[in-house]
């Protein structure tokens, strides 16, 4: 997701094929992260979506590079 934004903000950038390498001790291979707990005991909604959030950020972020 970073990446396409990136990519489609800036013509300096392109994009490359990521290297996958063995596991390494520490690893989380898989997630199960859930935040319907912290909804049900804290009522807590986010008020960005992810991808509102990068959008955001990548903006301030190339606005602080220029």
């Amino acid at each position: 997701m970073i990446e396409d934004r990136l990519i489609q903000r800036s013509n300096k950038l392109i994009r490359i094929k990521p290297i996958h390498r063995d596991f390494r001790a520490g690893d989380v291979r898989h997630s199960q992260a859930n935040i319907n707990k912290a909804k049900e005991l804290l009522n807590y909604e986010p008020k960005y979506k992810v991808s509102q959030g990068l959008d955001e950020l990548i903006d301030w972020y190339l606005g602080a590079l220029e």
